[in-house]
């Protein structure tokens, strides 16, 4: 092998660790840059989603409490006008159903009737309630009237 041959392989070999080290280092930053931004995207989106439940929430909570001020004020033996007040409720909250269960286990419901033998006093829901004194979620539980998830939003 001449000595021209020797140069240019070790030329060839230079340039192949370069380009080599080169498209290494790029790939590595280019996967940071793209992990930087996916991460400050999520932020983001995470910052957002998490207003925007804050933001439910105290406007569901504001509802609710509106709602059971206006309870305060009637007589919840009209079911009537209870209904309407709970209508008026569920369409501001854009919720599936709502319904308000009383002490001697009566309940006033929008949807559907409750199912033979339901005593609401017996649920972890109405019991949480009451506990609670004041607005609060429950667990979610599938509905003994409708089969579906609940997720319970409560007020004593």
């Amino acid at each position: 092998m001449g000595f021209k041959t020797k140069i240019i392989s070790v030329l060839a070999v230079l340039l192949i660790l370069v380009f080599g080290t080169t498209i290494v280092i790029i790939g590595v930053k280019i996967r940071n840059n793209l992990t930087q931004q996916a991460q400050a995207s999520l932020k983001t989106n995470i910052n957002i989603l998490s207003s925007t439940i804050k933001e439910w929430d105290r406007n569901t909570l504001s509802i609710l409490r509106q709602t059971a001020h206006s309870f305060e004020k009637m007589s919840l033996n009209d079911t009537g006008q209870v209904k309407q007040v709970l209508e008026f409720t569920n369409d501001n909250m854009n919720s599936a159903d709502m319904y308000v269960a009383f002490e001697d286990g009566r309940i006033i419901k929008l949807q559907g009737n409750e199912p033979t033998g339901y005593d609401p006093r017996i649920r972890s829901w109405y019991q949480n309630a009451k506990a609670a004194m004041d607005v609060s979620i429950s667990k979610p539980y599938i509905d003994a009237y409708t089969k579906k998830s609940l997720l319970p939003i409560l007020w004593p």
